[in-house]
């Protein structure tokens, strides 16, 4: 399996264990916006392959506080803040992940079945929105988080929206590679970080 960037081939390798997830071992491989990558599959003497554009990050990431302030004493606590971006035509994530090296659970008994479990991280459903908000029971633990936005690019945002199709009015799945199924998508992120803290 290789990638290339303006003419210039980087041999992937197959990641510890039987994960499915391959990577470039050197350190010379930068991405920027705008760079057009192409990625090439040999197997059972067929090659398949894809190429993608790097889109640019969202714009104006704005977050409406920078501390979020839960109130543990109530099961109704409605803290939230929110992130917003300028619009366009295209599919967003968020990834929203606390980076304290011993976090401190907001709750020192979990909910039973809450929503992110004891996870130190989640991520959204793509949106075509240009906000998103994050709710007090959305997060576990107290202290730094970050929050990334990433802007897929249109190969992506079709995969997904073919997934939302109505089962009526099938269609072939999304692809954009050759000689093969699937999506070679690139993306790009910004940014916020913000606290947790008790009221």
């Amino acid at each position: 399996m290789t990638l290339e960037k303006a003419g210039r081939i980087y041999p992937l390798n197959s990641s510890r264990g039987d994960s499915g997830y391959y990577h470039y071992a050197g350190n010379d491989l930068v991405v920027n916006v705008g760079d057009v990558f192409k990625i090439a599959v040999a197997h059972n003497g067929k090659t398949a392959t894809a190429e993608t554009i790097i889109p640019s990050p969202p714009r104006q990431l704005t977050i409406s506080k920078n501390a979020l302030l839960v109130n543990t004493s109530t099961p109704l606590d409605t803290s939230s803040l929110t992130l917003r971006w300028e619009a366009e035509k295209t599919f967003y994530f968020v990834v929203v992940e606390n980076l304290e090296a011993s976090p401190t659970p907001i709750n020192q008994t979990p909910f039973p079945g809450g929503p992110r479990g004891q996870l130190r991280s989640f991520r959204s459903r793509p949106i075509r929105e240009s906000r998103y908000t994050i709710r007090r029971f959305d997060l576990t633990y107290l202290g730094e988080h970050r929050a990334k936005v990433y802007k897929v690019n249109r190969e992506y945002a079709n995969l997904y929206a073919f997934g939302q199709q109505d089962s009526r009015n099938l269609n072939e799945p999304e692809t954009n590679v050759k000689n093969g199924l699937g999506v070679f998508a690139g993306f790009s992120s910004e940014e916020m970080k913000f606290r947790v803290v008790k009221q």
